[in-house]
């Protein structure tokens, strides 16, 4: 099967202008991440928890972001996950445990407890899920994945990458 019968395509004509439009290319790309903000890095990078939880009865991805949001949390994604019943929940890492982490914490480095005000505090994922469940109560929720990321551990991915 022949698409071109004599292929005759000058590429080394044509470098100067494929150089051109790729570099205008880039330009753009780069001035719109900046605009934007910058790069939306996952929490692998920022530090941060995913939840997998099934709930019943079933809340619309709308009702839990609500939920949360009440309850002040930010940065919050919710999406259904597998079957209907099913959701992530992703959010980064509380500011406190930032700040502990930049300051030498170690625990709060390696495992994202907080000790900030002398006091220990629970996993940051199972505070939200506290809190979840208070926002929508009558609804029975069964956690089934927690994966968290540390701040040190994202800062070092950061880096690393």
């Amino acid at each position: 099967m022949e698409f071109f019968r004599d292929p005759k395509i000058n590429f080394v004509g044509t470098m100067k202008l494929a150089f051109t439009i790729s570099a205008i290319l880039v330009v753009v790309s780069a001035v719109t991440m900046l605009i934007h903000g910058g790069p939306r890095l996952s929490i692998d990078f920022t530090g941060g928890s995913v939840l997998q939880v099934k709930m019943d009865p079933v809340p619309t991805v709308g009702e839990i972001r609500t939920a949360l949001e009440g309850q002040g949390y930010e940065g919050i994604q919710v999406t259904e996950f597998g079957s209907v019943d099913e959701f992530l929940i992703t959010f980064p890492t509380p500011e406190d445990v930032v700040e502990a982490a930049a300051a030498g914490d170690e625990k709060a480095q390696n495992t994202g407890v907080s000790t900030v005000s002398g006091e220990k505090t629970l996993d940051a994922a199972q505070i939200l899920l506290g809190d979840l469940r208070s926002g929508l109560s009558g609804t029975e929720i069964e956690l089934r994945r927690e994966e968290s990321v540390g701040p040190k551990i994202g800062g070092e991915l950061r880096t690393a990458a």
